[in-house]
């Protein structure tokens, strides 16, 4: 709805902010949610989620920032472990390679416990 005061006219309700896509692909960058991205934007997770769909470039710069977070981690992980950190080394060969390097085996025993109690009887 468009209001007309004085020969000019606004629309109803709060005025939008200006987001920035620097500190928007920043956050995202540090692992934040939607929610706490809204909340360092000074704006609602529901006006974020508008302001995703209306603002050109929202949603890829929140999506590069994501992908650049976990391309720094995953970077720093595996340098840690070819230097010789013993838990990076562990932690990456067991979500790069489980079939070999897993805590727990799983094995199918299959048994006849009636054939077993007959036999111990006898």
């Amino acid at each position: 709805m468009v209001i007309v005061t004085n020969g000019r006219s606004r629309k109803r309700g709060r005025p939008t902010k200006d987001v920035s896509l620097t500190e928007a692909e920043k956050l995202a960058a540090r692992g934040l949610s939607y929610d706490q991205i809204a909340v360092c934007l000074q704006m609602s997770t529901k006006a974020l989620g508008y302001r995703r769909k209306d603002v050109p470039g929202l949603q890829g710069a929140i999506d590069r920032g994501r992908t650049a977070g976990v391309k720094a981690v995953t970077n720093a992980l595996y340098e840690s472990a070819v230097e010789g950190n013993l838990g990076a080394k562990v932690f990456y060969l067991k979500n790069r390679d489980r079939d070999n390097w897993k805590d727990r085996f799983d094995y199918k025993v299959e048994t006849d416990l009636g054939q077993l109690h007959l036999e111990a009887m006898e």
